[in-house]
């Protein structure tokens, strides 16, 4: 029997965040702060990032947009309940 599993808190999803954009940006734990928080429920399993490569499924997935601040630059992360962070690069605009 497959026990389910409890949805992360927006505490939980902060620090993980904040341990990606740590070892991403190359900067302490200490250094990356939150800046902006928001629960969303995004329309696909991709949390509204869009690619190229793969098509997304809709299936709306309660989460987390959160933005971080460290050595100046902002970083905006999506997040779903279950401990995914991604985050969204914006894609090129096709000419």
């Amino acid at each position: 029997v497959v026990e389910p599993v409890e949805p992360m808190s927006r505490q939980e999803m902060e620090s993980r965040v904040r341990i990606d954009a740590s070892r991403t940006l190359h900067v302490a734990f200490k250094d990356v702060r939150v800046v902006d928080v928001a629960e969303r429920t995004w329309p696909d399993d991709r949390l509204g990032c869009k690619t190229r490569e793969q098509r997304a499924e809709a299936a709306p997935t309660a989460g987390f947009r959160i933005v971080v601040k460290a050595k100046a630059r902002r970083v905006t992360y999506h997040t779903d309940r279950a401990g995914r962070v991604v985050r969204c690069a914006a894609l090129p605009k096709k000419t």
